[in-house]
């Protein structure tokens, strides 16, 4: 049977398509959510349905020790840059607030950064930014992202989003923002119904996966930092009967609105995820869902079995879920567990080696302090796998002012000889430290009910005096056996636990010497009254002005014989540039490979094209009687 040469273009067509899927790096999409506790989803055993996030546990992985640093603010520029916040002069467990100065330091590049540096990635950014705004280099656009939607400061009225202050309450200043132009509430929504920016949010979350501007074989990093559970929740009239069915008839109001939002999150974040199949995106994404610290219990949130809320160093607040799903992900692990160690500083190296350009960026040039996870993730057995033995949360100075160290104000997690896992913690000047919420316990009853227990008994019946606690400063748990954070080994008079102590503090040494280290500068958060909250709180100074208020506050401090490192000056200083001889030779050989087989491909369709209009020619002429052509040799 003869055949012709139509199948040459056919054939270069899948070489093209199996070179382009085969090295274009992943979409990266991660949902930070704000407040969300351990037990806020079920499928760590909570009490409100989550399908959606559960189907995401169901065919992914879930990191059962995943630690946030600090919270709010700070935990945010460390999930943003893999670095420490005490390598920053910010590490203080106290979110920013409007005309305060603090954000991620103009030199320390955000993960956004690197992966457009090194992988051509083009960067979104959703909901709320909170790590800087003061000046219009620590925006979003300056920091890796080719579009923004959402706030700039701490929270928003779900509603009028208007900003609400941690000190002042709600203001009159609306703070919504799209690329840097103020977003009017005016034509926020379409109907009193859909009055919620959670619902802006994911209506713009499926535009910019849908950015016909966007080439088809450019990859995508979202950072989607979604505004639930943060106060003051608002209730959602579709979700309230089914959380009537859910909940106790005595439930606490704030209960039932948190389970409302509940509800509506999960349906939000099923969207997202139907959006990028829809797409045919699914496959080649990786999405992890995650939290930036954990709930606040008094409103409503649960962090059970941990002890502790939002703005403790216990784990209720650092101990957060995270799951890592999308099509990257190998079958065989979904449905599956990871119980090392994990830090939210270790999402940047490991994004960078998702996108295939980790090894291209040399020890010099790096610029964060987390380890690359991607192995513990896709091949948990592999050689190359090294757990955690220890991880640092943070270190303060002595008195919250001096950049050395006696470590009293640490906290640590490590691996005892005996194999368990401990938790060393000093409190020292904790006022200074913290951002002080209620501690406790979010502890189910036999009735449904999900109550706090505050300075209350454990289930033997023993008093646990916390605020006495906090008097105490240092505390030692074996967090094997003690996941609730109970027992204060301590206070255990029949206990030596000197050893564990010291070893702790040894692990925790070295950690101060690096250049960068320095207690926090309270400066970040001092009010700057003069410059007022104008038009929405927008960027109020300009480049040599910020330049110039750091300088001032940075001299004011050595005058008060109060050293600050030139490598953390010049971090807040000096803008970063992504290194010249660095970007991706990964990314050089794909585009290489593309040109080449493209010009192959040319040549290839070209030749195919000419013989088969040369051979159509001919059997024309023979049939019409005009020549008399040998047979080609075709394939039988």
């Amino acid at each position: 049977m003869q055949t012709s040469y139509l199948w040459i273009p056919l054939l270069v067509q899948s070489v093209i398509g199996i070179v382009s899927s085969s090295n274009t790096p992943p979409h990266i999409v991660q949902i930070v959510m704000d407040d969300m506790g351990w037990t806020d989803v079920m499928f760590n055993g909570g009490q409100i349905p989550t399908p959606n996030i559960d189907a995401l546990h169901s065919a992914g992985i879930s990191l059962t020790k995943h630690y946030i640093h600090l919270m709010c603010s700070q935990s945010r520029s460390q999930f943003l840059t893999g670095r420490y916040a005490m390598y920053m002069g910010q590490g203080r467990m106290l979110p920013w607030d409007a005309t305060e100065i603090g954000g991620i330091p103009l030199g320390q590049p955000t993960v956004a950064d690197w992966l457009k540096a090194t992988a051509g990635y083009k960067n979104y950014a959703v909901a709320k930014w909170h790590v800087g705004y003061i000046y219009d280099g620590l925006l979003p656009q300056s920091r890796g992202f080719d579009h923004f939607f959402g706030f700039y400061q701490g929270g928003v009225d779900y509603q009028t989003l208007t900003y609400n202050d941690i000190e002042f309450g709600a203001t009159e200043y609306t703070d919504i923002w799209e690329d840097g132009e103020a977003y009017s509430y005016t034509h926020a929504y379409a109907s009193e119904e859909d009055a919620n920016s959670m619902f802006l949010y994911r209506d713009k979350i499926v535009e910019y996966i849908n950015d016909e501007d966007r080439d088809a074989d450019t990859p995508f990093y979202m950072y989607l930092a979604l505004q639930t559970m943060h106060v003051t929740l608002k209730t959602i009239e579709t979700k309230s009967a089914q959380c009537e069915a859910i909940l106790p008839s005595d439930t606490d109001p704030v209960r039932q609105i948190y389970c409302e939002n509940i509800l509506m999150t999960d349906d939000i974040v099923g969207d997202i995820v139907d959006e990028l199949k829809n797409n045919d995106l699914w496959d080649n994404t990786l999405f992890i869902f995650t939290a930036d610290n954990g709930a606040d219990i008094s409103d409503g949130g649960c962090n059970y079995p941990f002890r502790g809320t939002k703005g403790t160093f216990f784990d209720g607040n650092i101990r957060t879920f995270a799951v890592v799903s999308g099509g990257v992900i190998p079958d065989e692990q979904h449905g599956t567990e990871r119980d090392a160690l994990f830090s939210a500083l270790d999402w940047t190296p490991t994004f960078l080696e998702f996108a295939g350009v980790l090894d291209d960026i040399d020890e010099g040039s790096r610029t964060w302090d987390g380890l690359n996870q991607h192995d513990l993730l896709v091949d948990p057995t592999a050689d190359s796998v090294e757990p955690r033995n220890h991880l640092v949360l943070h270190i303060g100075g002595v008195d919250g002012h001096s950049g050395e160290s006696d470590l009293d104000s640490a906290n640590i997690v490590f691996e005892g000889d005996d194999g368990h896992l401990y938790k060393y913690m000093s409190l020292t000047d904790f006022s200074f430290w913290n951002y002080v919420f209620v501690d406790g316990w979010c502890v189910p009853d036999a009735d449904g009910n999900w109550n706090v227990e505050v300075d209350g008994g454990d289930t033997s019946g023993e008093e646990v005096d916390l605020a006495s606690a906090y008097d105490e400063q240092f505390f030692l748990f074996d967090l094997t056996e003690d996941v609730g954070e109970r027992v204060n080994l301590l206070k255990v008079e029949q206990q030596d636990n000197s050893d564990l102590v010291t070893y702790a503090k040894a692990l925790l040494a070295p950690y101060t010497e690096h250049e960068l280290f320095h207690a926090p500068m309270e400066f970040l958060w001092e009010r700057q009254d003069e410059l007022g909250m104008i038009d929405g709180v927008a960027p109020s100074l300009k480049k040599h002005e910020y330049l110039k208020l750091l300088e001032k506050n940075f001299d004011a401090l050595e005058a008060a014989d109060d050293y600050i490192p030139h490598a953390l000056q010049q971090l807040y200083l000096t803008e970063w540039e992504a290194p010249r001889s660095h970007h991706s030779q990964t990314a050089k050989s794909i585009a290489l490979v593309h040109i080449t087989v493209s010009v192959v491909a040319g040549v290839m369709m070209f030749l195919g094209a000419t013989v088969y209009a040369l051979y159509y020619y001919c059997m024309k002429r023979k049939y019409d009687g005009y020549v008399q052509i040998p047979p080609i040799a075709f394939a039988h």
